[in-house]
């Protein structure tokens, strides 16, 4: 909520969808943490939700242009679309089997999460603005929690990865935040 307030306070034009998709993460995270399996369906909406909301947040700083201006081919982008498919391969392989009864759902949240990834690095290759680091680190926090909060859940529970994932978490999400606040185009030299 701390990180709300931050945006809504120093941002120059607050977009409510912001503090909407983060309001539906803590939700979201509340119930994965209560029970995972017993809330699976709420909290694979949540995720999809928020995966989408951000995804349209971010539409505005990635243009075809820079899709097709060779951005898509550059080296960082290749390994990181390779990097993030083999992390969602081993997603589910992970989670398939525990998961049968809701594949629709979890392919989803799959391909949510993945166009959300591969958006921000793209936003972050083309470096027509500035603080797209800060996309950069969101997409891997991102990458980072939802894989090992899988692993926590589903296979071998522990509390220093209930701490990694919080930490993890609250920095994609104060960095996502920081983005909207301070991102501006860069200019032409």
């Amino acid at each position: 909520m701390s990180i709300i307030a931050i945006y809504c306070n120093y941002s120059r034009d607050v977009n409510f969808w912001i503090p909407i998709s983060m309001c539906i993460m803590l939700v979201t995270d509340v119930l994965a943490y209560i029970n995972f399996v017993k809330y699976y369906m709420p909290v694979s909406i949540g995720l999809i939700l928020f995966y989408i909301i951000n995804i349209f947040l971010l539409k505005d700083f990635i243009t075809i242009k820079d899709i097709k201006s060779g951005v898509s081919k550059s080296p960082p982008v290749i390994i990181s679309i390779v990097l993030i498919g083999y992390l969602i391969f081993f997603i589910v392989d992970v989670v398939l089997p525990k998961m049968v009864f809701s594949i629709g759902l979890f392919v989803l949240v799959l391909v949510s999460l993945f166009l959300f990834v591969v958006i921000s690095f793209f936003i972050y290759a083309a470096d027509r603005y500035e603080k797209t680091v800060y996309l950069f680190i969101v997409a891997y926090c991102v990458l980072f929690a939802n894989a090992v909060f899988i692993i926590n859940e589903l296979y071998y529970y522990d509390k220093l990865f209930i701490v990694l994932i919080n930490v993890s978490d609250a920095l994609g999400y104060y960095l996502f935040a920081g983005f909207f606040i301070e991102t501006k185009l860069k200019r032409l030299s």
